[in-house]
């Protein structure tokens, strides 16, 4: 497998000279990786948290009561890390029952089935038995059937999204049913009517409600565990981005290589007789654009024009302001990766388990974090003949290398000999597995 990767880089690395890979000989006097955490039980989430002033507003305007569950709800499945099933589930039915009725509300059944993504066939149970619950019987029938269609078309359901061309005939027909029902009997009150009658049902005043919500946050005893396990899946997950990767190739690639800083839209432009998409970023040379070519990736430099003169207040910007503003253009060519180095990167990144490897040596060192994406300088052997690549970011103030080798990874700051965290291989393999992320054995 390393062969295969290296015959993919075909010796074509980033920078002429191998960097000089460390010995390791200082890791054994390192301070030890301390044990992985194990998962531990997690006690149900039964409280169903309000507040008293949604609460008494309930009949006469149910949307703040419904705003309170949706609330609730995200803050213990984002920051409490606690899954579907450590939660009540009338909390998580109401909350998808809302869902429901916001996603058809705006774009009908076509696009409920769409947004609701892979988490369509949990979702479409949990507005199921919402409405069955609270009595929504009209609003059952048009949930099954909407269900059942999709259980007998998954291509088509996949198909779906809400807007010309995405919307099937069976969805469509389900529109109108539902939104003379939810005029006839609002679909808010009801779920606010029935959470409201659960014997869970805390109501908790306007000035104690985000102290509690907290507390129910805080009281996961796996949440940190959980926090870590995120936080490694999400650096794995963003170096291999199809985007990121692309930028940090053409940021190391270029004459005098450049620092990532931000990400910003993308829009069609034309390029060498073809229509392509360009992604404006920030590096540490200022506005670049990134262009994905067909059958690579370009960065080119980007010209800024001066719009001090132009009113460039939405409401009250006149045509003339607007026929003068001049956007941000493409300029010249700064660097290219083809596409079979995008995959040979993306190969060795797995195979040298980079994510967790960089997240490891951010903990060890314990006062850095990665805010941008890292710039991918080099890929091939290093001086030890180790099967490396080196990343290099900043964290807003200074300028960091991390460098992963078949060896392990050691951090140091641009251009520094002294090593300010060093893990090796057999932690960065323990540290991926704990997490869940793939370790691909030599």
């Amino acid at each position: 497998m390393l062969g295969f990767v290296l015959g993919q880089i075909g010796k074509r690395v980033l920078k002429k000279s191998a960097p000089k890979g460390p010995t390791f000989a200082k890791a054994a006097k390192t301070p030890p990786i301390p044990p992985q955490a194990l998962p531990v039980e997690v006690p149900m989430v039964t409280d169903l948290l309000v507040r008293r002033s949604s609460f008494e507003a309930r009949e006469s305007d149910p949307s703040g009561m419904m705003q309170d569950i949706v609330d609730y709800a995200n803050a213990l499945m984002g920051d409490g890390h606690y899954t579907r099933d450590e939660i009540n589930p009338a909390l998580i039915q109401a909350y998808h029952c809302d869902y429901y009725l916001a996603q058809v509300s705006n774009g009908g059944h076509s696009q409920f089935v769409h947004n609701a993504g892979a988490a369509r066939k949990a979702v479409f149970r949990d507005v199921i038995a919402g409405l069955g619950a609270m009595g929504a019987q009209d609003m059952l029938l048009l949930a099954r059937s909407a269900w059942k269609w999709v259980q007998e078309n998954p291509e088509e359901a996949d198909k779906q999204t809400g807007f010309e061309g995405g919307i099937a005939p069976e969805m469509k027909r389900l529109d109108s049913p539902f939104f003379m029902l939810n005029k006839k009997t609002p679909l808010q009150g009801m779920i606010a009517a029935w959470i409201a009658s659960l014997p869970d049902l805390r109501i908790i005043e306007d000035a104690d409600w985000q102290d509690e919500v907290t507390k129910a946050v805080l009281a996961n005893p796996d949440r940190m565990r959980r926090v870590e396990t995120a936080t490694v899946r999400r650096i794995t997950a963003e170096l291999s981005d199809q985007l990121r990767l692309s930028a940090a190739l053409a940021a190391g690639a270029c004459k005098q290589s450049e620092f990532l800083e931000s990400f910003g839209t993308g829009r069609y432009v034309e390029i060498d007789g073809q229509q392509v998409m360009a992604f404006k970023l920030r590096t540490s040379k200022g506005l670049r654009f990134l262009v994905g070519m067909p059958e690579s990736t370009r960065m080119y430099t980007g010209i800024e024009h001066d719009n001090s003169g132009v009113n460039m207040d939405l409401e009250t910007a006149t045509w003339d302001d607007i026929s003068r503003f001049r956007g941000p253009e493409i300029g010249e060519l700064l660097a290219e990766v083809p596409d079979d180095l995008l995959g040979a990167a993306r190969n060795l990144l797995r195979l040298l388990t980079a994510g967790p490897a960089l997240d490891l040596l951010l903990r060890r060192h314990g006062e850095l974090q990665a805010l941008f994406p890292p710039m991918i300088s080099y890929m091939g052997e290093d001086s030890q003949g180790h099967l490396s690549m080196q990343l290099t970011f900043t964290d807003g103030q200074g300028l960091f290398t991390a460098h992963i080798s078949e060896a392990g990874a050691v951090l140091t700051t641009l251009g520094g000999d002294k090593p300010l965290a060093m893990v090796l291989k057999a932690d960065v393999h323990a540290h991926a597995r704990a997490h869940g992320v793939e370790v691909v054995d030599d």
